[in-house]
């Protein structure tokens, strides 16, 4: 019998290196991309859960397809300070506040510092820095207040977009102004403005004692807060244009008297975050994961953790579960 030469030995381990490193390139041609990928979700989660708690805010993140001209990517809806009035002196240039008639600015203490005065009356406007500010995504104002005498008085009107007032019976009142959805026909016609209103139930509000209140503009729903606890609720359905011109904090008819504090409206934006580039995919139990205003994994949008898979030519590269505290390791 004839045995084997060198050469036809060396051609079958060649053939046979081939063959088993075949497994090994497909993971390494999954690797950069899709572990890359995995690792920048990883921290893009973790640092979401930051932003939440320190700026006391929800965040959403929510995973976009490609279209003609992005890839895939991931996002996060965040909130930004675009409007705030903290009525501290030296501080009303920065801030762009307007006294108007008898407002008294950071001579008074307040809830948390000096405040706006308006027990003679008056109020301000808040120009803010910028211009009026784009809310198309969703909103959220916040203000302390406290009326020395009760009675019906509007607190703050913004023309183009809201006002909150107190009726003679202690009712807090929230009204909100949409542009409707245009209808596939109506392109070119302009946007028909249309209004929404909130009320407390009475005695929502008390004289003598500071209240916080809290209108939210998010997701379809209309709220609105007094310390802390939902008054009234509506869901809508529409655009939030810009305002027409700055909101105006007081009474301009003077039924208003006392004092308002820390005056703060959030818009909520848009980040983007890592690509999600063509051959890849990830998988999740869930549409979006959202984050409470301590940096949780909201438990009632979430039950349970997020399960997060990355795939690269339909091989698992990389998966790990979100929690309610941090990340973990899929089992």
């Amino acid at each position: 019998m004839r045995g084997f030469t060198l050469a036809e030995l060396l051609l079958v381990l060649f053939l046979l290196g081939v063959l088993l490193g075949l497994p090994i390139a497909l993971v390494d041609r999954a690797d950069p991309g899709a572990r890359g990928l995995a690792t920048s979700l990883s921290s893009f989660i973790e640092s979401s859960r930051d932003r939440a708690r320190t700026t006391g805010q929800t965040v959403q993140l929510e995973q976009l397809p490609a279209d003609l001209e992005n890839s895939a990517r991931f996002t996060r809806l965040i909130f930004r300070p675009v409007l705030e009035a903290s009525f501290e002196p030296g501080l009303m240039r920065r801030e762009g506040l307007i006294p108007a008639g008898s407002a008294v600015i950071g001579e008074t203490s307040g809830r948390f510092g000096a405040c706006l005065d308006l027990r003679q009356g008056g109020g301000v406007h808040v120009g803010g820095r910028g211009g009026q500010p784009t809310l198309r995504e969703g909103f959220v104002l916040e203000f302390h207040f406290l009326n020395e005498l009760g009675g019906e008085s509007t607190l703050l009107e913004w023309p183009g977009l809201c006002k909150i007032w107190q009726d003679r019976g202690a009712s807090l009142h929230a009204r909100v102004e949409v542009a409707s959805i245009p209808s596939a026909n109506s392109e070119k016609q302009p946007l028909l403005r249309v209004s929404s209103d909130l009320e407390s139930p009475p005695d929502a509000i008390s004289p003598g004692r500071w209240h916080k209140i809290r209108l939210s503009v998010l997701d379809g729903f209309m709220n609105l807060f007094v310390d802390g606890k939902l008054e009234a609720s509506q869901e809508w359905e529409g655009i939030i244009g810009k305002p027409d011109a700055e909101p105006f904090i007081g009474d301009e008819k003077g039924r208003f008297q006392g004092l308002f504090d820390e005056f703060q409206v959030l818009a909520r934006s848009r980040e983007t975050g890592p690509e999600i580039r063509e051959g890849v995919e990830v998988l999740m139990d869930s549409s979006s994961l959202k984050f409470d205003r301590d940096g949780f994994l909201d438990p009632l949008s979430h039950p349970d953790s997020v399960l997060i898979r990355v795939m690269e030519i339909e091989t698992e590269v990389a998966s790990f579960r979100v929690g309610r505290f941090t990340q973990e390791a899929a089992q």
